[in-house]
């Protein structure tokens, strides 16, 4: 019998997803100690439906339980950077929700704390998880479909105003950032995970569809690191969802499932331009084993590295990479020109976005 991670989930919103795909799927692994949320009704019907021993509306209360040894916070943006430094400060690990913080500022101070902590810190990027992405990966290293040429990114949401009245939402002190951080972060985490690093952006956001502080609406070209430029596009009005990724290699052209939510999941479009490398390329799909999707399949992975105290499959690197993007997009709208990376503690948005 494998030994379990205690964990202790805090926020009811998107945290009922990870309890219910993750935590209950593997109760072999994971042992549900704590559920904290500010809302006593929400707290009483999920301690009925997921069965933890212990739960509360106080934080304070998460931290100074023993038996904790991970804190998996999916509470909003602007308290994440906070509850993650207090969950190291106790000792804890930690699991966080998109976007982790809302400056390069701040994660690298909780880079700088992890580092001095016995706990350590995975951010979630579930959609990197699926046996379509894992056909990909593996096409990618396998070097047969050739050079990168380009690809494009989109993510096509619809989000009612209904969405927005949440009181934290629709908000830069308290949502941290519109289209490119609550919801496009994931595909563009896709793109660097499978085609490596971007080099410069230009970028424009807008507010197209309503009046609010953030942005609701993304049109961007990037160059990456090998020299391959991409194309990004977000919204929250389309009448349908997709997210879609198109990847072009010099042999081989690759589009992901268009769930919105999961484009990862399903295996992917394989288009072959290369007659000869046809079974190569058969070989490598059929051979990936299916895998384990979205939550379940990151939590899954993190169990691994955690009992064996190895790298997360997610770093904090790879959300200050996402953050770094999401802060040259913004600045790069602002002043109408392109933004080259890496952006230094000179920066006039080092500190955030959010000014």
């Amino acid at each position: 019998m494998s030994r379990k991670i205690a964990v202790a989930v805090v926020g009811l919103g998107i945290g009922s997803d990870h309890i219910t795909e993750a935590y209950v799927k593997h109760r072999d692994k994971f042992g549900l100690v704590r559920i904290c949320d500010t809302n006593p009704s929400l707290l009483e019907r999920a301690r009925k439906e997921f069965g933890a021993r212990e739960t509360c509306v106080d934080f304070a209360e998460v931290l100074a339980d023993p038996d904790v040894e991970v804190v998996d916070i999916c509470t909003p943006p602007f308290t994440h950077h906070q509850m993650i430094l207090q969950s190291l400060a106790a000792g804890k690990s930690v699991i966080c929700e998109k976007p982790l913080v809302g400056s390069l500022k701040e994660v690298d101070e909780i880079i700088r704390k992890e580092g001095r902590s016995a706990g350590r810190v995975m951010p979630i990027f579930q959609m990197r998880y699926g046996t379509g992405i894992a056909q990909a990966r593996a096409l990618i290293e396998s070097g047969i479909i050739g050079k990168p040429q380009i690809a494009s990114i989109e993510t096509m949401w619809n989000r009612p105003p209904e969405y927005y009245q949440v009181p934290w939402r629709a908000k830069w002190k308290t949502e941290l950032g519109g289209v490119l951080t609550s919801q496009a972060i994931h595909a563009h985490d896709l793109l660097t995970h499978l085609m490596g690093p971007v080099r410069s952006v230009f970028a424009r956001t807008d507010n197209r569809q309503y009046d609010m502080e953030i942005e609701d609406t993304l049109s961007a070209t990037v160059l990456l690191e090998s020299g391959v430029p991409a194309s990004m596009t977000a919204t929250v009005a389309s009448a349908d969802e997709i997210t879609r990724l198109r990847l072009v290699f010099e042999h081989v052209t690759m589009e992901s499932d268009h769930s919105p939510y999961n484009p990862g999941g399903a295996p992917w479009r394989i288009l072959v331009r290369k007659d000869s490398i046809v079974s190569d390329v058969d070989r490598i799909v059929s051979e990936t084993k299916e895998n384990e999707q979205g939550f379940a399949g990151q939590l899954l992975a993190y169990y691994d590295t955690f009992i064996e105290n190895t790298e997360h499959p997610v770093t904090l690197q790879d959300a200050r990479a996402s953050i770094e993007l999401a802060t040259a997009m913004h600045f790069s709208s602002r002043i109408g020109s392109e933004v080259v990376l890496p952006i230094g503690k000179q920066h006039p948005y080092y500190s955030g976005w959010a000014i």
